[in-house]
């Protein structure tokens, strides 16, 4: 077997990460260097699971008893939003809508929950799929076109 040479490994080694966390930015070892913001988004992500797990244990009754576990993470194009549903309940019978910053579900016991979005989003764009009680909600990012802007003029 051919021993690889430490670029390989690096790419095999980005290649696994990916793989294993496709939340990351694609080339995240790089960007990680100059830009780090996505590991706030993280960090913050697991921060508030965290709390609100914590709140339903303590509060099974409240509305954190009956708010959807979920996690919200984002790629360069797109901004992924994954609900653990309970296996008791078909995501068919979810009301959900999406703006550009928001989604809103509407459980059928008549809960509502708004999941803020850390990028604006395009909605009609967005895909869901589920699979093993996973309901993903996958939302392409608009494009921010940019303008010239004159000094003076």
């Amino acid at each position: 077997m051919k021993q690889q040479t430490p670029a390989e490994q690096w790419d095999a080694f980005e290649k696994a990460m990916l793989e294993a966390f496709p939340f990351l930015p694609k080339d995240f070892t790089r960007a990680g260097i100059v830009d780090s913001s996505w590991l706030s988004d993280v960090v913050q992500n697991s921060i508030n699971r965290f709390i609100d797990q914590e709140m339903k244990s303590k509060f099974p009754n409240s509305v954190f008893g009956s708010a959807l576990n979920y996690d919200t993470f984002e790629t360069h194009r797109s901004v992924i939003v994954r609900l653990r549903l309970p296996e008791d309940l078909n995501p068919r019978e979810l009301e959900m809508s999406i703006s550009c910053h928001k989604v809103r579900i509407k459980l059928p016991s008549g809960v509502k929950q708004e999941i803020p979005l850390p990028k604006a989003v395009s909605p009609r764009k967005a895909r869901t799929t589920f699979k093993g009680g996973i309901l993903e909600l996958r939302l392409p990012k608009t494009r921010e076109p940019f303008y010239p802007l004159y000094v003076g003029g």
